[in-house]
């Protein structure tokens, strides 16, 4: 399989999808509930930034991929008024987070890497 802009974006859904997942089935405390959501996040938005960029400059959209991650995190260190509000929804919540931790960039940096890894296995056409 050849990697382009809808397998990338196919990908992005099924992580999401397997995100959700891993939340619905498992419990509090696990490492699936507690960890394996910030790694799948983080898969997803190197997913779209694939299929926003397509399949050039590999490197670059790993870096972009963990830039985002990294300033979405690192906004959660802000309380103005409409993040806070936006972070007070479902949907607001499960895409900006809610208290920093050094711990989801050690697991955005890993989700990234799984997704370069993967999309190296891709771009050869296995």
């Amino acid at each position: 399989m050849r990697a382009n802009r809808k397998t990338y974006t196919g990908l992005a859904v099924v992580t999401l999808v397997v995100g959700y997942l891993s939340r619905a089935w498992s419990h509090p405390g696990s490492w699936v509930y507690d960890d394996a959501g910030d790694a799948l996040w983080a898969m997803m938005v190197a997913w779209l930034v694939n299929a926003a960029v397509g399949p050039r400059r590999p490197v670059a959209r790993w870096l972009a991929a963990l830039g985002i991650c990294g300033a979405v995190e690192l906004s959660q260190c802000l309380d103005w008024s409409w993040l806070v509000a936006a972070r007070g929804n479902r949907l607001g919540a499960l895409v900006l987070g809610h208290a920093f931790s050094v711990h989801d960039l050690v697991l955005y940096a890993v989700g990234c890497c799984l997704v370069a890894g993967l999309d190296a296995g891709l771009r050869r056409g296995r």
